[in-house]
């Protein structure tokens, strides 16, 4: 969560050199409007990371993405609890604001 405020908010290069290592096709043209998007659309900062933090994981996002899984025939709500597809407790707490 640190990683990507430092990244997103801060000097992103070495991260950069990093993917670039590890997938000589990425380009700094690439990873500038991968960066730009991520930013402009909240992906990482936006919604209840906001107001509670990068990372936070709520039940009501967790069942909007359940609930549209199922829609979508990904998963079978027979066979897969939703309370038991993750947990908050790891993340509650950390308040890793933007």
């Amino acid at each position: 969560m640190e990683g990507w405020k430092s990244y997103l908010k801060g000097d992103p290069s070495p991260a950069n050199a990093l993917i670039k290592k590890d997938n000589p096709n990425m380009t700094d043209a690439k990873i500038a409007h991968g960066i730009k998007l991520l930013n402009e659309t909240g992906m990482v900062f936006g919604g209840d990371a906001g107001k509670m933090g990068v990372g936070v994981i709520t039940d009501e996002r967790m069942k909007k993405t359940y609930d549209m899984l199922v829609e979508m025939k990904l998963i079978d709500p027979a066979k897969v609890d939703l309370k038991k597809t993750y947990t908050t407790q790891f993340v509650k707490d950390l308040k890793v604001m933007p």
